[in-house]
């Protein structure tokens, strides 16, 4: 029988997710359960993880700079160095305004010394413009979901299946737990993923403070070598990612209608272009395309939320953050981007759509 009580619980199946309840009750020594999906990497991808991203905030590239180490660290001793590769990411545009945010991201890559490289026009399509960041790291999430399980419970983290599990946020930020056969109090309910905030926050509340985003994946078959194994392209915020045996999986903004048409102008319009598999859901995202990071309300749940391709490199931070030991360039990054900001006059403001759709 595990514990009643509860200091945490960490609501979600994302690596960021998995590593800030091993983090929390390992470095912090926090009493820690996660409610999540163990499979969740075996599904159709929502999201990648990259130590890098298209961020226009000096302020978070400095963050990653001082995480990206310690998360690395963390993964390889959780789930062994195979678990994550080094990756040439691709940034493309061809919208003048994703144009102008591309040379801006490059000079603050550049600016924190990461290597950028030029793509020759040859290698582009259409009036797509572009360039290439230098070794990135990737995490390969069906392969570390299996370890970050096994170090998140030997670092004392209990365990409860999404789908056996039952939530009630209370009036004053923790939560009730329970199952069939058991039930426990947590302090500090964290929501950690898009699906953990969707499901466990009213839509009247989730709409006061951010905005639901359409997206899609889809799958095809083995396609010939694309111009790069990883895109990032800003128009549509979306990922493209070659896998080693030759298909494509994309994730981004729209619909399946909507994502194909990019996706296509990522791939050539080649006659092996087969879908073979798709997904639509939703993305929370500040107003102003900034992430939300802290409570909802005074008394509410932690939300973390629009964190992009990054966020899992930012647990290190998270956890200091939440156990009231953060450093103050953490503190300050994360203060920002309260749910509770003003987003008429934001300061955090990130490229990218703002409020797609609402959230009501």
């Amino acid at each position: 029988m595990i514990a009643t009580q509860f200091d945490i619980a960490v609501v979600g199946s994302t690596p960021l997710a998995m590593l800030l309840a091993g983090l929390l009750a390992g470095q912090h020594r926090r009493r820690v359960i996660q409610v999540g999906e163990r499979q969740s990497g075996l599904r159709l991808p929502r999201g990648f993880d990259l130590s890098a991203g298209a961020l226009t905030r000096p302020e978070t590239w400095a963050l990653l700079d001082q995480t990206v180490p310690e998360t690395l660290r963390t993964i390889s001793k959780a789930a062994g160095r195979e678990s994550w590769s080094r990756a040439n990411p691709l940034f493309i545009s061809e919208e003048p305004e994703g144009v102008a945010a591309l040379d801006h991201i490059r000079h603050i890559a550049q600016g924190f010394g990461h290597e950028v490289e030029p793509v020759p026009l040859s290698s582009l399509r259409g009036s797509q413009q572009g360039w290439i960041l230098r070794d990135v790291a990737l995490l390969h999430r069906p392969g570390l979901q299996p370890g970050l399980a096994s170090w998140g419970a030997a670092q004392g983290v209990a365990y409860l299946e999404a789908s056996l599990a039952h939530i009630s946020v209370d009036g004053d930020g923790g939560g009730t737990l329970w199952s069939e056969e058991w039930q426990a109090r947590a302090n500090h309910l964290v929501l950690a993923d898009d699906e953990a905030i969707l499901g466990n926050v009213p839509p009247a509340e989730l709409a006061t403070f951010a905005a639901l985003r359409p997206r899609a994946t889809l799958l095809l078959r083995a396609l010939p070598q694309l111009a790069a194994p990883l895109v990032l392209q800003l128009d549509r915020d979306m990922v493209v990612v070659q896998t080693a045996g030759g298909g494509v999986s994309g994730v981004g903004d729209g619909g399946v209608d909507e994502l194909a048409p990019s996706l296509r102008q990522v791939t050539g319009p080649q006659s092996g272009w087969v879908q073979v598999g798709q997904a639509r859901y939703h993305a929370v995202a500040g107003p102003d395309s900034a992430p939300l990071v802290g409570r909802i309300s005074q008394t509410g749940p932690t939300i973390l939320a629009g964190l992009g391709t990054a966020g899992a490199f930012l647990a290190p931070a998270f956890a200091r953050w939440l156990a009231g030991v953060a450093r103050p360039q953490e503190a300050s990054w994360i203060e920002a981007r309260t749910p509770a900001r003003s987003t008429q006059s934001s300061v955090v403001t990130e490229f990218g759509a703002a409020a797609l759709e609402a959230t009501s």
